[in-house]
């Protein structure tokens, strides 16, 4: 009866869309260079708790100015969906770039009161990280995504991000 009723709420095509975000998600995967953060370290509860489906276990950050994630979209053809995450840094970065598909989208980076301008990140998170809701579209098969400081960032050699939930619905 449960089928009968939302197959007669929806077209065809939107329930051919639906199940394929269901059956062949759009996921991305931390490089080695992200390293995990110390759960102990985290405040609890996690800042800007407003994006859901993790496909990370917990903040990551990078200490190299940026991170990669290995993206895998194992659909028939490139994909136009919403990227969800939470980024911050608290050692001097006051902006990011998000580039997914070759093509870049400049964040702007919350300032925080209490940055510190060196600290190393998985000893102090910024109460107020940036929600980064973009629409990207994500090529088929294996892409990369990167997150590095930037160009209003004073030293980007230096500036370490902080990233947390990272997700692609749609």
């Amino acid at each position: 009866a449960l089928r009968a009723k939302v197959q007669s709420q929806q077209s065809a095509t939107e329930l051919a869309e639906k199940g394929a975000v269901l059956t062949n998600p759009i996921v991305a995967y931390p490089s080695p260079k992200l390293r995990l953060v110390d759960p102990a370290l985290v405040p609890s509860p996690v800042p800007a708790t407003a994006v859901a489906g993790t496909v990370i276990p917990g903040p990551r950050y990078t200490d190299q100015g940026g991170g990669v994630y290995q993206v895998v979209n194992d659909r028939a053809e490139s994909a136009t969906v919403q990227l969800q995450l939470e980024l911050s840094s608290n050692t001097g970065a006051t902006d990011s770039v998000v580039t997914v598909g070759g093509v870049e989208h400049v964040v702007e980076l919350p300032t925080s009161a209490g940055r510190k301008t060196t600290a190393d990140p998985r000893n102090y998170f910024p109460s107020d990280p940036s929600l980064v809701d973009l629409t990207v579209t994500v090529p088929v098969g294996v892409s990369q995504m990167s997150i590095t400081p930037g160009p209003a960032t004073a030293d980007p050699a230096t500036a370490r991000l902080t990233m947390w939930k990272v997700r692609f619905a749609g």
